[in-house]
């Protein structure tokens, strides 16, 4: 599949664009509100967080807390300032993107998909999901650019 291309920096256009699924790779999506993070480096931080602790939660529900393997990281892009997508809430946010290749299986007889909804679960409402090789999103309806 094309790689995912990345744009300007502070290019808020660029990013309502950019969220759509590559159909190669897998992404999280985030939108973190500039009010709860002061910086790019706190965004980062929050986000990697928020991913961390909404792992180690579908982990213990769906995998007997067996270490849940992803694939590496393709791509990262920002965090860069930007304005979440209108059905998120239309707020002053700095966007981040997470593109990775993901394993085909969670854990033994859970789909990637089924644990990526039960991941998103545990999220902030402003990081979505996106399980593009198996055609599902976690979170989210519709369109959400902004």
């Amino acid at each position: 599949g094309a790689r995912p291309r990345s744009g300007p920096a502070g290019d808020t256009q660029f990013a309502a664009l950019t969220w759509r699924p590559s159909a190669a790779y897998d992404q999280a999506v985030a939108w973190v509100p500039r009010n709860r993070a002061p910086t790019a480096a706190v965004a980062r931080a929050m986000v990697h967080v928020a991913l961390g602790r909404a792992r180690v939660a579908a982990q213990s529900r769906l995998c007997a807390d067996r270490w849940v393997f992803t694939g590496p990281t393709v791509e990262t892009v920002g965090p860069r300032p930007g304005t979440a997508p209108r059905s998120m809430g239309h707020f002053p946010a700095w966007y981040y993107r997470i593109t990775w290749h993901a394993e085909d299986q969670a854990c033994p007889g859970v789909s990637v998909g089924h644990f990526y909804a039960d991941l998103a679960r545990h999220l902030p409402p402003w990081i979505r999901l996106q399980a593009t090789r198996r055609l599902h999103m976690a979170r989210g309806t519709g369109d959400d650019r902004p």
